[in-house]
């Protein structure tokens, strides 16, 4: 999995690529969407060192720009409020900043098996036969 990591703590990439995936460290957020747009990402991983309204914005800022692809944020403070703004915001998970790397890593693994369910139905609904209705 590519995934693009921004403004995260220096162990979630080192976490990430002990697990094998390929891994791109954003350190700004024009230099995460210039990235994005040059490479295709599995997941963007935001949060963690930044402050909650420089994440906040950044995930707003991505999906505005239209990136469809699943977004994971760290939520500083744990609790509900952070966990809603993230989601509010576009992330499709939030997850605790004290989280574990096995639970981010089994978090990325559900975002890809949603993702890829999507991507299914989509080309499923695309390949889908539509018949006109007959000339009368």
């Amino acid at each position: 999995m590519h995934i693009l990591v921004f403004a995260t703590e220096g162990f979630v990439a080192a976490d990430l690529r002990e697990a094998g995936h390929e891994v791109t460290v954003a350190s700004t957020p024009e230099h995460a969407l210039g990235v994005r747009k040059v490479a295709p990402f599995d997941a963007i991983v935001l949060g963690g060192a930044a402050p909650d309204d420089v994440t906040l914005a950044m995930c707003s800022d991505l999906r505005r720009d239209g990136a469809r692809t699943p977004i994971l944020l760290f939520a500083v403070g744990n609790t509900t409020e952070a966990r809603v703004a993230g989601l509010d915001a576009g992330a499709d998970d939030c997850v605790s900043a004290s989280c574990t790397a096995n639970e981010l890593l089994a978090r990325l693994r559900a975002l890809m098996r949603r993702s890829d369910h999507n991507a299914a139905a989509s080309d499923r609904e695309s390949t889908a036969c539509h018949h006109d209705p007959p000339d009368t």
